[in-house]
């Protein structure tokens, strides 16, 4: 049976979230999987407050999935490995994903992008985080920005972004689902008890950022 994968990288949520739409929209199975695989970020490796972020954020992603009828497969393992085994266990046709423009981010994209075509599945990359692609926002030159108001005039003098898509309602889950690992099992919650300010002052997860961004508008 066809169907998209959906590889989440640090978007996670489902709300306002254009892999997802695009997966979803077909009315296809959607696999939903997210790679733990931080020797790809080299000296760029997410710390302890990262892990912090991380555990608490995916168990989010989890819940919102499970909502939705479906469920977040967790893979410790390089992406472009992971995500090709799970094309083959569940029949998938295609992987979407959330653009990242951190160098390390980028050679794990294409490196992705690459495994993908070589098993046979289309790549589909999409600007999830920001308003605008940076490539598109450069000088006359053609190089990017280093003062402000010129930036912010460019980006103003564009079509506007589109607007919030919404989560899905649903999901349609894959005949047989992939092996997975558990959060716990990633290893990035502390192991020593120092995060109780963290947790006294922040909600990570979707609903928490939700909450914040309309405290903020």
């Amino acid at each position: 049976m066809a169907g998209t994968i959906v590889w989440f990288r640090n978007d996670l949520r489902l709300d306002d979230q254009p892999a997802v739409a695009f997966a979803s929209a077909a009315g296809e199975p959607v696999v939903p999987v997210f790679c733990w695989h931080p020797e790809g970020a080299g000296r760029w490796a997410p710390g302890g407050a990262s892990g912090w972020w991380l555990d608490r954020s995916l168990r989010s992603l989890q819940a919102s999935l499970e909502a939705v009828g479906s469920r977040l497969v967790i893979r410790a393992q390089d992406p472009a490995r992971a995500l090709s085994e799970i094309a083959k266990a569940t029949g998938a046709t295609a992987v979407a994903f959330g653009r990242r423009f951190e160098p390390w981010a980028v050679a794990e994209q294409e490196r992705v992008e690459q495994a993908c075509r070589a098993a046979g599945l289309s790549p589909h990359a999409f600007l999830g985080n920001l308003m605008f692609d940076p490539a598109e926002i450069r000088t006359g030159s053609g190089v990017p920005y280093k003062v402000f108001t010129p930036f912010w005039k460019n980006c103003m003098g564009r079509q506007p972004p589109e607007s919030p898509r919404p989560a899905p309602k649903s999901l349609t889950p894959p005949v047989t689902w992939p092996a997975a690992v558990g959060v716990e099992s990633l290893g990035v919650r502390p192991a020593i008890a120092w995060d109780a300010g963290l947790a006294a002052t922040w909600e990570p997860g979707e609903a928490g950022a939700s909450r914040k961004a309309k405290v903020f508008l």
